[in-house]
């Protein structure tokens, strides 16, 4: 039984969490925040250590789960499926599978806290002039402006994007970063990767925080991983891991995390385990729940149906 449902291609409810230590809520002001989303299965054939390119041997229940381009996590080991089977198997699925996978350097990014709500004569204009100080990588902190004047002819988020990005750039001219949206959310991230890349927002005021939800936060990215081929025995269990995202800290103080689904990560029917993966500024991680209670049902939409190409 699923803890958790939603129907397939839907964006909502969204994922929530509260994290506690101690029979209190964990103060997550230091902490990078990830949602993971997998399917679990196990290894109908052993793998050995031999070649770069190998097969993935799964029961015939993976077919409808698998698919080119997932990644596949097996003890410390990191795979990626190549090449999946043409047709639904009687019965064990093999798949194409790529070893010594390279989990790539991410960004340092912070998300806005809520999703925009100008008071002007939209949601995209701001009543008043927003400001907050902002640093990229190495670079010293810059007073970052967006006028009223500015988004005064906003009419869409793009919009509003296009006037925030264009504030971070006046101000920051010797790094750059980039400005986007998901779902009405602002983000800011750095256009490096790796360790020494990072965001800082600090000092935004009150027009910053009510209207463009953004709050003081600090992010960094994170270095590449490679993991190395290893010998695995039948019955192992494998994780195809089907999301792996920055989720977003909706309350520090409170130890709320939340996580926003895209369109594109619904669109697989099945019972899902999920949780939250959370590092602290030491470099600790450790997840959320660690016992695989916590499970999300995508559900079959009566009305739903697939939309071949060219339609």
């Amino acid at each position: 039984m699923a803890t958790g449902s939603l129907l397939r291609w839907s964006t909502s409810p969204v994922v929530k969490m509260t994290v506690t230590s101690g029979g209190t809520n964990l103060d997550l002001t230091d902490y990078d925040i990830k949602f993971l989303l997998w399917w679990e299965s196990t290894l109908s054939t052993a793998i050995d250590t031999a070649t770069t390119t190998s097969a993935l041997e799964l029961p015939a229940a993976a077919f409808a789960v698998v698919e080119s381009g997932d990644v596949c996590s097996i003890e410390h080991e990191r795979l990626q499926v190549e090449a999946i089977p043409a047709a639904d198997p009687a019965g064990t699925c093999s798949y194409t599978v790529s070893r010594g996978y390279d989990y790539s350097a991410t960004p340092g990014k912070i998300y806005a806290s809520t999703v925009v709500a100008g008071t002007g004569t939209s949601i995209f204009n701001l009543g008043d002039n927003a400001t907050f100080n902002l640093t990229i990588d190495a670079a010293s902190a810059k007073t970052v402006t967006v006028t009223e004047t500015a988004t005064s002819t906003c009419t869409t988020m793009a919009n509003l994007v296009t006037a925030i990005a264009a504030a971070v750039d006046s101000a920051c001219t010797t790094v750059s970063g980039t400005v986007a949206s998901i779902a009405n959310r602002i983000y800011i991230q750095s256009d490096t990767t790796g360790v020494t890349s990072k965001i800082i927002v600090a000092s935004p005021n009150d027009t910053c925080t009510a209207e463009l939800g953004i709050v003081a936060d600090t992010d960094y990215g994170e270095s590449s991983v490679t993991s190395d081929a290893g010998e695995h025995a039948v019955s192992t269990v494998v994780k195809i891991m089907k999301i792996e995202a920055d989720a977003r800290i909706s309350d520090a103080t409170g130890g709320v995390v939340e996580y926003e689904w895209d369109t594109n990560d619904t669109d697989m029917a099945g019972i899902f385990y999920a949780a939250f993966q959370l590092k602290s500024d030491q470099g600790r991680y450790f997840t959320l729940p660690h016992d695989k209670s916590f499970t999300i049902e995508i559900k079959v939409d009566p009305n739903d149906r697939n939309i071949l190409d060219g339609e």
